[in-house]
């Protein structure tokens, strides 16, 4: 992914988030089955901190109103903008954490996955903080070259590389092989932006 610290037009300073996440539904407060584990780039601050961070979270569960959080984080304030390959190994109850062929975090316990998840890229503002409207619109860009899910392995970042390379010299620019969601909600699997996929 490329994480930007500054917007493509327009002032800078708004608390951006740009994130990869996988998630599950949360049903209703506290639902013993929402799973999500989230990287979240937070090039001005936000979640109550200044600090311009990687934030990696692995989510038990929660209660949005009022709010209450069972999760477990790290904070990476050296990670700055750029290019970076994230990696999350999910396995025998552990999720560990790469950052660029680095380990950077490992958690566990009540706050490991429990059903399958979406994959998802999204852009958004923490609350508070948002600068004032202005003439020029502000316009925030996150990019994203390739994406790679591996079912059942836990690849190191080394093994991942060599596997993004291998599909494409075989020629995929897309190859999904997901199982079919259980619910209504979108999946993904390899992407390839180069190509517009």
């Amino acid at each position: 992914m490329r994480f930007t610290d500054t917007p493509v037009q327009g002032d800078d300073g708004d608390p951006v988030i740009q994130t990869f996440y996988a998630v599950s539904p949360l049903k209703h407060d506290f639902d013993p089955e929402f799973s999500e584990i989230d990287w979240e780039f937070l090039p001005n601050g936000g979640w109550g901190s200044p600090v311009p961070r990687l934030y990696g979270i692995t989510w038990q569960t929660v209660r949005l109103e009022p709010w209450l959080a069972f999760n477990d984080k790290f904070e990476l304030p050296e990670v700055k903008a750029g290019w970076h390959t994230l990696v999350v190994q999910v396995m025998g109850g552990q999720t560990r954490w790469f950052v660029d062929g680095r380990p950077v975090g490992q958690h566990g316990g009540r706050n490991y996955p429990v059903v399958p998840m979406a994959l998802s890229f999204n852009l958004w503002f923490s609350p508070g903080g948002l600068l004032p409207p202005s003439a020029t619109p502000r316009v925030y860009e996150q990019d994203v070259d390739w994406v790679l899910h591996v079912r059942q392995a836990a690849l190191s970042p080394e093994q991942v590389e060599l596997e993004v390379q291998r599909l494409r010299q075989s020629g995929h620019a897309t190859l999904d092989t997901l199982p079919p969601p259980a619910q209504s909600w979108p999946i993904a699997a390899i992407s390839d932006a180069s190509t517009g996929h």
